[in-house]
């Protein structure tokens, strides 16, 4: 989860994700690729009328709501160049298919809510509403926010949610913050897709944006442990499961 800070969505839930198995799961005979869910997102503003309406400070402007429409078909572009190989190679790492073969995902421009897996909603605020003395962020990094919310619905169906969780690299960080054991497989499998990919510029960027987040400094000594422990030590465990 990339969060400005935590927030109930109540009933509002099932209006912004559709997950449906994926076959190649259950099949018996042993994959020599691996495909990458599609994953299909458009902006709804009722999910901020039911979040922001109310809040004059955090109602979104028409004018906001325009500017994300029009940056849209940009950011449709920019997943259709990316999004797939990203997701494909996440499977391929580590050697697992998606439990899951198409997902949905609402964007949504409300401040101070975070970008979530489960319902699959991400934010864009940032990359159509500068912050003070900031530019708003490039589409590589919304990407990434979209694919970071999708592995994380991998990483939990395949070692449980991030509460219950045990690994022996979870068991040895179990005193670290939820938000930071949450993100160093994910961390590590970031890590291995963009290297691999070719997109290391890519990836510092993120890095730079996780540094405007509320939980910085969490993201940022989960870099610190994965660089520790290494990526591969934390990708290994998942295979075992």
């Amino acid at each position: 989860m990339k969060c400005l800070k935590s927030s109930t969505l109540g009933g509002v839930a099932i209006l912004f994700m559709a997950l449906l198995p994926n076959p190649a799961k259950a099949s018996e005979e042993p994959s020599t690729g691996y495909e990458a869910p599609e994953i299909s997102f458009a902006y709804n503003p009722l999910f901020d009328a039911l979040l922001c309406g109310r809040d004059e400070e955090r109602r979104v402007s028409t004018e906001t709501e325009d500017d994300l429409r029009e940056l849209m078909p940009s950011l449709q572009e920019a997943w259709a160049e990316v999004g797939s190989d990203l997701l494909q190679e996440v499977a391929e790492v580590v050697g697992m298919p998606f439990e899951f073969y198409e997902a949905r995902a609402n964007i949504f421009l409300c401040s101070g809510m975070p970008s979530l897996a489960s319902p699959l909603i991400v934010s864009a605020r940032s990359y159509v509403v500068a912050g003070p003395n900031q530019k708003t962020q490039p589409l590589s990094v919304l990407t990434n926010t979209l694919w970071h919310e999708v592995v994380h619905r991998f990483i939990r169906d395949i070692v449980g949610p991030a509460e219950t969780a045990t690994t022996p690299l979870l068991k040895k960080y179990a005193d670290e913050k939820p938000v930071v054991r949450n993100h160093l497989h994910l961390i590590a499998i970031e890590n291995q897709v963009y290297r691999r990919l070719g997109l290391g510029e890519h990836l510092q960027s993120v890095i730079a944006f996780d540094q405007s987040l509320r939980s910085a400094e969490a993201f940022a000594w989960a870099r610190e442990i994965a660089e520790k422990e290494g990526d591969a030590a934390f990708v290994a465990e998942l295979k075992q499961f």
